[in-house]
């Protein structure tokens, strides 16, 4: 049986170092704005350039029920102080980053929400507050109007999403646009966002939380269906949608966290999903529309927030490499690890039988399929 602490950090996968910032950023407290515990939300920021903004949507879990918001510590009910998030896309260094040079603002995430939670929760005896939605709009319109970000005069903007916040940044993206310049050059990279879920994912969640998530996927062009978990199938529309944004989708092949952990699928599965007909590669294959994808043949979830990973590759392209190209061009060429193409077809795992699923003890299985 793996050990509870093992299993909390791993799912923390936005962990806090016990580095110092690179950045200098400044905490921005967010009017009636509030994490899961009830505390304040608040943003951070650092200015550097008035042409060059980027955003950066923080991960790490969510929870669902008074074990997974309490007790399993699946993701976090509070902000600290200061951030040490420093690490590769919230980098100062190009090595490191390709908006190195930007101005950022980083929206932590502290409502196991995805960032698109719109109501309070009774789980047994305590309050947990999914705000997500909420802080996001709080938080967008007390930096205009206070003047710590100014979107009428950018010529680049860049946003970022990993994990939870992959699918936070690719909601909110609508709620950004409309202060943006027509002239301004857009992109979205979505590091680590799922979407190739086995059929019994959605039935872990609350009502309550299902609804908030599926009406905001709607309003993307995702239509949720509760036995569907392949929401991938989704991704010409958001295309579409937002036609006049590039957008990157960077997902490992066997995502242990996107798979087994939140996923209700085994790797091998999530991989044959991830590079399927209705999967993410094949569906952004067109080097003429709006969408990438870089998929390498990799269990890391997250590829583009720790320096350790952004060597990881792609036909022979480090996923630093694929994001500096993205932010530069746009989008334009898949990059995947062709070799895993063959192996694909001779998979017959099915969830019950993933190897991964018997570290797990029974006890915990029972707690995330409810």
């Amino acid at each position: 049986m793996i050990r509870m602490s093992l299993l909390m950090a791993s799912l923390m996968c936005f962990a806090i170092t016990a580095q110092a910032a690179k950045r200098s950023f400044q905490s921005v407290e967010i009017p009636n704005a509030y994490c899961g515990d009830g505390s304040p939300y608040k943003v951070f920021l650092e200015n550097r350039s008035s042409s060059r903004l980027a955003f950066k949507f923080q991960g790490g879990g969510a929870c669902w029920s008074h074990f997974t918001c309490f007790s399993l510590g699946t993701t976090r009910g509070s902000i600290p102080e200061q951030t040490s998030d420093d690490e590769g896309f919230a980098s100062d260094s190009f090595s490191e980053s390709p908006v190195a040079d930007y101005s950022f603002v980083l929206f932590p995430y502290c409502t196991g929400d995805v960032h698109l939670g719109r109501h309070t929760a009774n789980y047994k005896d305590k309050t947990y507050y999914h705000n997500g939605y909420n802080n996001i709009q709080l938080a967008l319109k007390y930096l205009v109007s206070q003047h710590y970000v100014n979107f009428a005069y950018l010529d680049k903007f860049a946003m970022y999403g990993e994990s939870a916040g992959a699918i936070g940044a690719l909601y909110h993206t609508m709620h950004v646009d409309p202060y943006l310049s027509s002239r301004t050059e857009k992109r979205l990279i979505v590091d680590a966002p799922g979407l190739h879920f086995g059929p019994r994912f959605w039935h872990k969640f609350s009502n309550d939380l299902f609804y908030d998530l599926s009406n905001a996927l709607l309003q993307t062009g995702v239509v949720v269906d509760k036995n569907d978990g392949l929401v991938a199938r989704a991704v010409p529309n958001v295309c579409r949608k937002f036609s006049d944004w590039e957008i990157a989708s960077i997902q490992g092949t066997k995502d242990s966290i996107m798979s087994v952990v939140f996923g209700n699928i085994s790797p091998s599965n999530h991989a044959e999903a991830v590079l399927g007909k209705s999967g993410i590669y094949q569906l952004t294959e067109d080097p003429n529309d709006n969408c990438v994808a870089f998929v390498p043949d990799t269990r890391v979830h997250v590829l583009l927030s720790k320096n350790r990973d952004l060597d990881i590759e792609a036909e022979g392209k480090a996923v630093i490499d694929f994001a500096h190209e993205f932010i530069r061009e746009g989008a334009g060429k898949n990059y995947v690890d062709l070799s895993v193409l063959p192996r694909m077809s001779h998979v017959q795992e099915t969830e019950s039988q993933s190897p991964e699923i018997s570290d797990f003890s029974r006890e915990q299985i029972r707690y995330w399929e409810k």
